[in-house]
């Protein structure tokens, strides 16, 4: 959320990498990678 706020360009592979550092299994499905572009959009929006 942060990286948004400050307007730095945001590459939801990296994030997922990153979770899935901190979480193991998550983001598996491509239904789980679309919720979270979809998140990552919502944030984005002023």
């Amino acid at each position: 959320m942060a990286m948004l706020e400050q307007r730095i360009s945001v590459n939801p592979i990296t994030i997922v990498q990153k979770i899935r550092n901190q979480r193991c299994m998550m983001i598996q499905s491509s239904s789980q990678f679309e919720m979270l572009l979809k998140l990552i959009l919502y944030c984005s929006k002023p």
